[in-house]
């Protein structure tokens, strides 16, 4: 089932302490609202089966009260199946049977019968009220507080047991490693003093093309299944639908970051490990196969340049959000069931591991990254995933990228030395991304295929991902053995490290007594999971202008909706959302028409989202001479940047930005709003000071559009914050993209850029006012916290949301004392508060900043507190920032 989230908002997300999500302890917030709908009776009507009086059957059932139905989950599955306007009516029959129409068309073969004749029959999902009668159908319209559930669809039938789970068979039921009195690791123990090196080899190895999902093969002699490692799970777990039910897809993750919102990312989580779990017990849904439970996502690299063709996918450009929110995540997908014997919920793989940020020549390419560079924006992000929570991320994909002519797949220092020695995580599973290790040649860093498979098992990598390549199965790897590269130890230890991952999970353990196994397809898209999603949305748009208080619009206005992102939805999906979307879904033009009550919308594209003239151009540009505001929704799309291929620039495509100028003219003077629809960023200098308000939507995915509408008319207001510079429209020739330094002038991000951005990380305003003040800093009596208690009132006329940022700056004396880059400012902590009630609600909020992240990172790649003056900025990023200063010795 797939519902879309409308006007009401059903539960609200606030703020949650830090060690709650990091904990992986879901943290309190919701408030549900149960969903209430008012009917207006538009007639009793004869209704035979040969021809029907609405268009649409939703449900039907050929046993009178049969189902599940009422009038409130008809309206349900009606909205579920595309039918959610002002003007669509509802029809419900024979006690049991749904119907829907855009409008109701009466005519002589459907006479309008008594009333009495439609009380005939109770509903067969609510006994106190009446559906209709035998070829006697109700019709009406509904004004709901939000989405009524509808009776789920009937599911395919359920395995009795999970894909790719073990222990199912009398061969290994009846061996040691199924016998869960036993120690995981006795039980894994067991499992490797039954085979071989070849078989060892197997179980790290792929099997089926393309070779990138790294299906393993079974050893049946011992009853050891097969197993598939690679699921996509950064936006959306990458399978189809299971007997009508659908994942929930979330808007891209720089939308996801700009909420700053632990609490959303932790629900996110845990909605997508739901999904993922779902799948995995019915054993179907994917393109490639059945789904394992081993989830890879979040994608953390940097947004370190705005040309990258994957930003899409990618949170931001700070590390200690982008850690942050990796954390939260992962905490919701690996939650630990409770019980006896508990069990993770799924297993999170953190992507691209490291300092991946080219595109192009991806395969070949290498270069120098210093000490510095390393350790102020490429590792923290990872560290901080690694090491935070009771369930911390279990793993990683390694990437193409050789820093400084070492493969990341095959650098001992990054694997073994910082992931499993430094940061205390000997269990963590390392797999390749798809030919990563057969690259290794191409980047120089192997001379041979055996050198390949020696150098990356040395190096601690687990899991062989190829695309034609398979270089551990065809025989490589043991050649490697034979040639002394390396060992059969090794290869051990990889295998124990895989074993004992999935043994966490459940994989060999009866499925009866587990909790996620018992997860239907009645769990797949629910109420809630829309709830978070539409929250998550909401929360990760960013209003960047509103001049003149042009937002919110007031409804019934005459609106014009053009551009060439206003009618498409296929274009507002980021990378890796590649489920199988249900049809229907709103555009921005059909959202905020659908919240333009009393009013009317046009909408036309003018040009494509490549830039070239459509035939509708005139039409466009006429109807916002004759609008009284026109939305103008531009932007890019997967055509333009994807995995593979870089931007060349960040300009808007082809001719979008004259289009842009000829609406601004045509509009002449009226208010025009404008939204990007984007993974990376646009640079719309042209465009900023003659647009009245500017949005950015990001990849708003399936919910986003109608969250936008929502905000633009007022009836929300939660926007979120910049988790990214948008730089001027010149910035790219002054860098190149293979560029590695952060630091190097101009500058990359808000950390380091010197020149005038056109917004800069952090940035984002409301419909309503806010103001905050901050007491004195002070360190705790151990010197291992500076604290900072600072209190947000919203002081204007509507409920919202606020962002408090804070950020650590040095003095000028001890910046003039490194002989290393220094940051402008470093963001070190953050705090989401509301919906704060209009005019006198308040918040506290209390910062405690471990003294560790006052350190700079030094040449050597060494993190020093400076003796002196260090000060906390808290920012709302927009209005007075308040500073906190302290002298650290």
């Amino acid at each position: 089932m797939y519902f879309l989230i409308e006007l009401a908002l059903l539960c609200s997300l606030v703020r949650a302490g830090n060690a709650d999500v990091v904990a992986g302890l879901e943290p309190a917030g919701f408030v549900f609202s149960p969903v209430t709908c008012s009917f207006d009776n538009l007639g009793c009507y004869f209704d035979g089966a040969d021809k029907r009086l609405l268009e649409h059957e939703a449900q039907y059932v050929r046993s009178p009260n049969a189902g599940d139905l009422s009038l409130e989950s008809c309206v349900g599955m009606c909205i579920r199946d595309g039918y959610n306007e002002s003007s669509d009516v509802y029809g419900v029959e024979y006690g049991g049977q749904c119907f829907c129409d855009h409008s109701l068309h009466t005519n002589a073969q459907h006479p309008k019968e008594p009333d009495t004749d439609c009380q005939q029959m109770k509903c067969s999902g609510n006994a106190s009220e009446y559906c209709g009668g035998s070829d006697r159908i109700f019709v009406y319209k509904a004004t709901c507080n939000g989405i009524p559930p509808a009776p789920s669809p009937s599911p395919p039938p359920q395995p009795s047991v999970p894909a790719y789970h073990g222990c199912a068979d009398n061969i290994s039921s009846a061996l040691p490693y199924c016998d869960v009195s036993l120690s995981y690791q006795d039980r894994v123990n067991d499992i490797l003093s039954r085979i071989n090196l070849t078989e060892k080899i197997a179980l790290l190895s792929p099997t089926i093309k393309p070779f990138c999902s790294a299906n393993t093969l079974p050893i049946n002699r011992i009853g050891l299944p097969r197993y598939r490692w690679l699921v996509e799970a950064n936006s959306c777990i990458d399978s189809g639908c299971l007997g009508g039910s659908c994942n929930t897809i979330f808007v891209s993750p720089n939308a996801m970051a700009a909420s700053f919102n632990r609490t959303s990312w932790w629900h996110k989580g845990d909605v997508v490990s739901t999904d993922l779990r779902v799948a995995n017990n019915y054993g179907d849904g994917s393109k490639t196969g059945q789904i394992g439970l081993t989830g890879f996502g979040p994608n953390i690299n940097m947004v370190k340049d705005p040309r990258y063709g994957r930003n899409s996918e990618l949170p931001g450009e700070d590390p200690f959000l982008s850690g942050s929110y990796a954390a939260a995540y992962t905490a919701g997908m690996q939650q630990m069931s409770q019980g006896k014997r508990p069990h993770l919920k799924m297993l999170s793989y953190l992507k691209h591991y490291t300092a991946y940020s080219v595109e192009a020549s991806r395969f070949t390419f290498s270069a120098n990254v210093t000490q510095f560079d390393f350790w102020d924006s490429y590792l923290p992000q990872f560290e901080y995933a690694f090491t935070h929570g009771d369930n911390p991320t279990s793993g990683a994909m390694c990437s193409y990228f050789a820093p400084n002519g070492i493969s990341s797949c095959g650098n001992n220092w990054l694997l073994n030395e910082l992931i499993r020695t430094q940061w205390s995580r000997p269990d963590a599973v390392i797999m390749s991304d798809c030919s990563a290790v057969a690259n290794m040649d191409k980047n120089g860093y192997a001379h041979s295929p055996q050198d390949a498979c020696a150098k990356a098992v040395n190096a601690g990598m687990d899991v062989y991902g190829g695309w034609d390549d398979n270089l551990y199965g065809q025989g490589y790897l043991a050649q490697a053995i034979e040639q002394h590269l390396t060992t059969e130890a090794l290869v051990t230890q990889a295998v124990n490290r895989t074993l004992m991952q999935k043994m966490k999970v459940g994989i060999f353990d009866p499925v009866e007594d587990q909790t996620w196994t018992k997860l239907t397809t009645a769990d797949l898209n629910t109420s809630y999971a829309q709830q978070v999603a539409f929250e998550a949305a909401l929360q990760g748009q960013v209003l960047l202008k509103n001049d003149g208080n042009t937002l919110p619009l007031k409804t019934g206005v005459k609106l014009a909706v053009v551009g060439p992102m206003a009618t498409d939805p296929s274009l507002y999906h980021s990378d890796y959302v590649t489920a199988a979307v249900p049809s229907f879904q709103y555009s921005i033009a059909a959202a905020l028409a659908k919240y333009n009550v009393g009013g009317t919308t046009t909408s036309a594209e003018g040009v494509d989202v490549s830039g070239r003239a459509q035939s509708d151009q005139a039409a466009a540009l006429a109807m916002a001479k004759a609008a009284d505001v026109v939305v103008l929704a531009i932007g890019i799309a997967k055509a333009q940047e994807h995995e593979g291929m870089d931007r060349a620039d960040t300009l808007l495509p082809g001719d979008q930005l004259n289009f842009s100028l000829d609406v601004l003219a045509a509009a002449a003077g009226k208010p025009v709003v404008l939204v990007t629809v984007s993974g990376g960023i646009l640079s719309i200098d042209k465009l900023v000071g003659p647009s009245q308000a500017i949005i950015d939507a990001f990849n708003p995915s399936q919910v986003g559009p109608l969250a936008l509408a929502a905000q633009i008319f007022g009836v929300e207001n939660r926007w979120g914050k910049l988790p990214v510079t948008i730089y001027p429209a010149n910035y790219s020739a002054q860098l190149d993209i293979t560029d590695m330094s952060f630091a190097t002038a101009p500058g990359r991000s808000y950390r380091y850029y010197s020149g005038n951005p056109l917004f800069t990380f952090g940035d984002g305003l409301s419909l309503t006012e806010f103001e905050h003040t901050c007491g004195a800093a002070t360190l705790s009596k151990d010197s291992q916290n500076v604290s900072v208690t600072c209190t947000v009132k919203n002081t204007g006329s509507r409920t919202g949301d606020e962002v408090l940022m804070c950020f650590h700056a040095v003095s000028d004396d001890i910046r003039k004392s490194a002989d290393h880059p220094v940051p402008f400012k470093r963001l070190v902590e953050f705090e989401r508060v509301g919906p704060l009630a209009a005019g006198t609600s308040s918040a506290s909020v209390t910062f405690s900043v471990p003294v560790s992240r006052f350190g700079l990172v030094t040449n050597s790649g060494d993190t020093k507190v400076y003796p002196g003056v260090h000060t906390l900025i808290v920012s709302r990023g927009f209005g007075r920032e308040v500073n906190a200063t302290i002298a650290l010795k």
